[in-house]
């Protein structure tokens, strides 16, 4: 297939995908982003392809938030501002990441960047302005985040390791520690 061919299907399938998302269906959406990205892999590297490529991990990404497949979502935007540290809509993407796997600190330093790389971002201030009023409300709601975090993923190595037990234990620990007020670890 010749580059040319493959990029101007990718930059089809990308916006069947864009239309798919306006009609709510997201994850055919994802679908069509994804199989762009797979025929861009093919495409050498040029400005164009760059551009498409850019955009459906963006897009992606966004369905991804949809869908709840927070660490997926979190992993394209690692991706987009590893070539491009100020993509507002990948610091803004990956904040909303963080935001859904309860990781408060890193979400609010994504979308303070993005507010600080575009100030008039009604969505990244709206998002960091939320994030700033949880955290002042509750000062230590970040840590007891991080401290269940914690647990989650011991509960979560046991269980792989057929430690059932010991991941029941965890896993009870975790509902109790989620209506007190510490966390013990």
């Amino acid at each position: 297939m010749a580059a040319t061919s493959a990029l101007a299907q990718a930059a089809a399938l990308k916006d069947e995908g864009n239309d798919l998302y306006k009609v709510s269906e997201i994850a055919q959406a994802a679908e069509k982003y994804r199989q762009a990205l797979a025929l861009l892999d093919k495409v050498p590297s040029n400005p164009e392809a760059e551009d498409v490529a850019h955009k459906c991990r963006l897009n992606l990404a966004q369905c991804y938030l949809k869908l709840t497949s927070f660490e997926a979502a979190k992993a394209l935007c690692d991706g987009v501002l590893e070539a491009d540290p100020k993509s507002v809509k990948a610091l803004l993407r990956r904040g909303q990441a963080h935001l859904g796997l309860d990781d408060l600190r890193a979400a609010h330093r994504d979308l303070l960047a993005a507010c600080r790389l575009e100030p008039a971002n009604r969505e990244a201030r709206g998002e960091y302005e939320e994030v700033k009023q949880v955290m002042e409300a509750h000062p230590t709601l970040a840590d007891r985040l991080d401290d269940l975090r914690v647990v989650q993923q011991r509960a979560a190595a046991q269980l792989n390791h057929g430690q059932i037990e010991e991941a029941r234990k965890a896993f009870e620990l975790m509902r109790r520690e989620c209506a007190s007020e510490t966390i013990a670890v």
